[in-house]
């Protein structure tokens, strides 16, 4: 049985097929290279530490990622408001899912609040799957 020519959608998924391919490569060399740099030149437990030499100013940088425990804002808010409001910071986020129902049950009132929301598109995403390995 011969397989069918490639068609130029095959051709197409497959050059992203490889160049997400070469991506991973270049992106696994780029952790080695700053692995390297990082053993030579150091990294603080957080924080920046720069070193030069005669070409080059390296600089490698630590951060601590902080999250809350689930109930940790009822206990952060247990110490007041003082606190809270150091500790805390409140980001108004879009519900998609809330947007979307509001505007379908209540249209009327998502017609009003839609000029506070600005809507743009994302990038578009696409999707290569090898169904078969090509002879």
């Amino acid at each position: 049985m011969t397989q069918p020519a490639p068609t130029p959608k095959d051709q197409a998924a497959w050059e992203l097929l490889e160049a997400k391919r070469r991506e991973d490569e270049a992106r696994a060399y780029r952790l080695d290279c700053e692995t390297k740099l990082i053993e030579l030149v150091g990294l603080k437990d957080e924080g920046s530490q720069t070193a030069k030499t005669g070409f080059f100013k390296i600089t490698t940088t630590a951060a601590m990622i902080r999250s809350l425990v689930p109930n940790g804002l009822g206990l952060i808010a247990r110490e007041g408001a003082e606190v809270m409001d150091t500790v805390i910071r409140m980001k108004p986020e879009i519900s998609v899912s809330g947007l979307k129902a509001l505007a379908h049950d209540h249209p009327d009132i998502y017609g009003r609040i839609l000029p506070a929301i600005v809507t743009k598109p994302a990038k578009p995403a696409v999707k290569v799957e090898l169904l078969k390995e090509a002879a």
